[in-house]
């Protein structure tokens, strides 16, 4: 399943929890590759400290869409713009970069 199979889908026996993914890292320390996600801290860290390269392991807190069976990571907010004020914007955006005599030819006022 993706998470765009539940797009208008009512989310009955969905919730927003709390679990701890496990990922691999580069030299950086940065994100390289999810290994996966548990509920449990201690399982994580336990997880990650057993690893043969555990220095290139790490875990974090995320909030996943999830069913107990199946999850999406979910990340920050969404700004979720006004499309009809944005487009109104950027066409007094637009003509405000054309000259008069281009304005003109083009019937705009």
């Amino acid at each position: 399943m993706k998470l765009t199979d539940l797009i208008g889908i009512q989310l009955a026996g969905w919730s927003i929890e709390n679990f701890f993914e496990m990922y691999t890292t580069d030299e950086d320390g940065k994100k390289v590759h999810s290994t996966g996600f548990v509920r449990n801290e201690n399982v994580a860290t336990a997880f990650i400290e057993n690893q043969p390269d555990a220095v290139h392991h790490s875990t974090k807190g995320v909030l996943l869409l999830t069913d107990g069976k199946e999850g999406f990571l979910l990340g920050g907010s969404a700004l979720i713009l006004d499309e009809h004020v944005l487009a109104i914007e950027l066409r007094d955006k637009i003509k405000s970069k054309l000259s008069a005599a281009e304005r003109k030819l083009l019937n705009i006022e």
